[in-house]
């Protein structure tokens, strides 16, 4: 048997074998999200935009502007989180980042998680807990910087030696 035919009978072993497994609520989500034309812009820009920065100000006027974008491709609960969190964030800034962030959490928190120092190493213990081998992947600009993600130029070296120190610290696997 040759190296393709090998592939393939491997990859769809591997399928059979997934098929036992439900899928979690959280990968459905995502995939449903993904599969719109202008999702992947928005859960980069929500992401980005909501989730990382720590001044709820401007989490706010992030809410604020992904309200008045197309979120069709969301369940309708959700959508009506994103358009009236957006609508409340100028208002109570600390409040929509506050659910925002819960919400997020809680719908796709497994899949995402924080790289920071002082929260990639708990979070990676409490996904081994179970005894499960994880398989971590450095996403977005964080990895590949704004200009790289749109086609542009290759990220500074500063990016870089963030994504060497992420990788290398001694909680994270290897």
């Amino acid at each position: 048997m040759d190296l393709v035919t090998r592939s393939i009978a491997k990859a769809q072993e591997w399928s059979d074998n997934a098929r036992q497994y439900s899928t979690p609520y959280a990968s459905k989500l995502l995939s449903q999200v993904l599969d719109h034309p202008g999702g992947l812009d928005y859960t980069v820009s929500f992401v980005d935009g909501v989730i990382r920065p720590e001044d709820e100000h401007v989490v706010a006027e992030k809410l604020d502007e992904m309200s008045r974008k197309d979120a069709s491709f969301l369940p309708g609960y959700l959508s009506v989180l994103a358009k009236g969190g957006g609508r409340i964030a100028p208002v109570a800034p600390g409040l929509a980042r506050t659910v925002a962030t819960q919400l997020f959490a809680a719908l796709v928190g497994d899949l995402v998680a924080d790289v920071t120092p002082s929260k990639l190493g708990p979070t990676i213990a409490k996904l081994r807990a179970d005894g499960s081998r994880l398989n971590l992947n450095l996403l977005g600009e964080a990895v590949l910087g704004t200009k790289k993600r749109a086609g542009g130029s290759p990220p500074p070296p500063s990016l870089f030696a963030g994504t060497m120190s992420t990788t290398c610290r001694s909680r994270s696997p290897r």
